[in-house]
Formats: C-alpha cells, sequence, structure tokens
C-alpha cells in the first residue's frame, strides 16, 4: 500500500501544480484613446509704419481663433532670416482678442517677402496643454 501511496500523491500534486498556471487573459474592455491635443490656431496681419528712423517698417497683429491661451513669446524670422523675440511674459490673451508681435511703439523694418512667427504658451483653461505654433505672412510691396 505504502509503495502505490507515492506515485497517487506524486500524480495529484503534479496535475495540482499543472492547472495552477496562469494563463493570459484578455481585457475585454479596451480603453479608448484620448485625442491628440489641437494647438491653438492663429490668424496674423501685418500693418505698414514708420518707424523712429524714417525707414519703412511693419507691425504685427495675431488673435488666437480658437482658445484663451497664456502667451509666453513670440519669436519673429523675416525673411533675411533674422529672428526676434517678443517675450510677452505669459500675459492672457483671450480668444479672438488682437495682440501686437511686439513691444508697443516699436516695429520691424519692412523686408519683402514670407516672415514667420512662432507663438509658444500654454492653453489658458482645460489641459493648459503648453503649445507652440509657426504661422507664415507674405509681405508684398503693396501692403
Amino acid at each position: 500500500m505504502k509503495k502505490l501511496f507515492i506515485p497517487i500523491i506524486s500524480m495529484l500534486v503534479f496535475l495540482a501544480l499543472s492547472g495552477c498556471t496562469k494563463k493570459e487573459e484578455s481585457n475585454p474592455v479596451t480603453p479608448t484613446p484620448t485625442p491628440e491635443e489641437q494647438p491653438p490656431s492663429f490668424n496674423v496681419s501685418a500693418q505698414p509704419v514708420t518707424l523712429a528712423t524714417g525707414d519703412a517698417g511693419l507691425c504685427f497683429f495675431a488673435f488666437c481663433i480658437t482658445d484663451d491661451i497664456l502667451l509666453v513669446k513670440v519669436v519673429v524670422k523675416n525673411p533675411r532670416g533674422e529672428s526676434v523675440t517678443y517675450n510677452a511674459g505669459s500675459i492672457t490673451v483671450l480668444q479672438n482678442q488682437e495682440f501686437e508681435c511686439e513691444p508697443a511703439g516699436t516695429g520691424y523694418f519692412k523686408y519683402l517677402g514670407t516672415w514667420s512667427l512662432t507663438f509658444y504658451g500654454n492653453k489658458a483653461m482645460g489641459s493648459k496643454a503648453s503649445f507652440v505654433v509657426v504661422k507664415t505672412i507674405s509681405v508684398t510691396g503693396k501692403l
């Protein structure tokens, strides 16, 4: 009887352990991916001005058409490849509120061609996601 008892116990332990293997379960609930945060959209315009030196100049104006934002800075790049950074200081700009892209009373030398304005900031509401948005504007002689 003792000879029969050991193989039976061994077999029961083997079956018990082999039945305890963890099988990978499929998750019946698939998480819904969150949509990627869309950056705000800007409209940009340029107005001709006369600079303090008497030279022809430009002032750039913009407004965000989709969101209230906290504007940190705007990097303005002229057609010659020269860049100037306007530090806005995290000002709050409401949706569709026009703002200047240079310190008040200043402007940029007028160069014909494509200018780029890069806006840096955060959304003021909701996710408060940061953004970097590049807009271009073509300046012609008829401006």
